[in-house]
């Protein structure tokens, strides 16, 4: 009877193969859902990695993930404690282990199949960690942070994608700076009812803008000037990524300058008022498919 007991053996082995499959799959479609729901605009983009969407998702999921630690929880010590949490489960993906979550599956499987750096990875949390014990970031602080959470997403993008060139990279490193400032400026509605910012002090003493003028929660004037600022900071930066001579292939990264693009033109319409719906309504999204269309 040992042929039938090595029969046996042999289903039981292909059932947990095709069940390691159909988990794999589930845990890539939960990133992928998790990203439409949260940045339509980012799931867009994600249409273009042709044969990476699922590397693509996993690593905007981790994003998303880290973003909302910040939106969900009201207090510094939640925050620090979630934070801490991906801060010692990153490099343990690296080693195999892995929490018995979507997100830390399919990370695991993306870092396996296309040798990912741990540097970038480890850089979207500490930055993250780093600026939640400033109640208000100097510039040089929120710089460090836009390097660590966009630029690190880009760059392991770039991974993804197995693209090595100077120029790109140099594209990467500015386009980075405009994706994270164009996310402060969205998210900062917000974070104001938690009586956070990221709006540099140095650039709000400048302004003549309190941080009681910010967490108010109302237009005005010299807010409008403040947004004005960073959203001019932003533009810099995308047309200083678009003087760079890069490859076809990194085109898939380099759209998220139409992301920046289209918010930045959308806020302009607002007069820079952040607080304007017209950033949010279903005709922004509309304006943003006919934008990175005319992109790729």
């Amino acid at each position: 009877m040992s042929w039938l007991r090595h029969i046996r053996g042999i289903a039981r082995l292909s059932t947990a193969t095709r069940n390691r499959t159909e988990l794999r799959e589930t845990d890539f479609q939960y990133c992928e859902d998790i990203v439409k729901k949260a940045d339509y605009e980012a799931w867009l983009v994600g249409q273009y990695f042709k044969g990476h969407q699922k590397a693509y998702y996993t690593l905007y999921a981790l994003h998303t993930e880290l973003n909302y630690i910040r939106l969900k929880a009201d207090s510094r010590e939640p925050q620090q404690k979630r934070l801490l949490f991906w801060q010692t489960t990153i490099p343990q993906l690296f080693e195999g282990q892995i929490e018995a979550t979507p997100i830390h599956r399919a990370l695991r499987d993306v870092i396996q199949s296309y040798h990912l750096e741990k540097l970038h990875l480890r850089r979207m949390v500490d930055a993250r960690l780093k600026i939640l014990d400033a109640s208000q970031p100097t510039v040089r602080l929120l710089g460090y942070y836009l390097d660590g959470v966009s630029t690190s997403l880009l760059a392991l993008l770039l991974q993804c994608l197995n693209i090595k060139d100077a120029d790109t990279e140099h594209a990467v490193a500015h386009l980075g700076k405009a994706l994270g400032i164009v996310h402060v400026l969205r998210f900062s509605p917000l974070l104001m009812h938690q009586r956070t910012t990221f709006f540099p002090a140095d650039i709000c003493a400048k302004e003549g803008v309190s941080e009681e003028d910010i967490y108010t929660g109302q237009p005005s004037e010299k807010l409008n000037r403040l947004v004005f600022q960073m959203a001019n900071e932003a533009h810099q930066h995308l047309q200083q990524a678009r003087t760079f001579s890069t490859p076809s292939a990194a085109r898939p990264v380099l759209l998220h300058s139409a992301i920046c693009a289209a918010y930045l033109q959308r806020l302009q319409k607002c007069q820079f008022n952040i607080h304007d719906d017209r950033l949010l309504n279903y005709g922004a999204r509309v304006a943003f498919l006919w934008k990175l269309m005319r992109h790729n």
